[in-house]
């Protein structure tokens, strides 16, 4: 009797160890995704509201949906790499449309919006994403425009469309 409770005894402590260290593993990958997201930090320099079908100054605008883009100019400022996956306006989820990096005011790359566009930013880098509007723009209305990365940071500004 004694020889079968110390080898249930024994199952259940290596068990336990299995346990305790698939869970410690867990809790060390959601801080280190933490700290990451922690020094993360965008801002939004300026917005770009082009109607659907301009073209000029550096920029088109052939929205699929035919509602006009926004293109958004985004500096990290933060101390970690960003990768930028979502822009939202007015709370809803654009399409992705292109993106540009390294700085260059009006050099944006068109892309389709099926590759799934992320903008990779470094430490003060200066970039730009831009997306078909998920509804109509109106002359003179004001938006909420939202930049979301791949941790899960947003930054947000409000601007009129003009």
């Amino acid at each position: 009797m004694t020889f079968v409770t110390l080898a249930m005894a024994s199952v259940v402590l290596v068990w336990s160890i299995g346990q305790a260290s698939t869970s410690g593993s867990t809790f060390s990958s959601a801080i280190n995704a933490n700290q990451g997201k922690a020094n993360e930090r965008l801002t939004i320099e300026s917005l770009l509201f082009l109607p659907n079908g301009h073209k000029g100054g550096g920029y088109s605008c052939s929205a699929p949906n035919g509602y006009g883009c926004v293109v958004a100019f985004i500096r990290n400022v933060g101390t970690a790499q960003v990768i930028c996956d979502a822009v939202y306006i007015n709370n809803q989820l654009a399409l992705q449309s292109g993106y540009s990096t390294g700085g260059k005011v009006g050099s944006e790359v068109t892309i389709p919006a099926s590759t799934g566009a992320r903008l990779s930013l470094g430490l003060q880098q200066l970039g730009s994403f831009g997306v078909a509007a998920p509804f109509q723009l109106v002359n003179g209305t004001t938006y909420s425009i939202s930049v979301g990365t791949t941790r899960g940071s947003l930054v947000t500004i409000v601007q009129t469309f003009t």
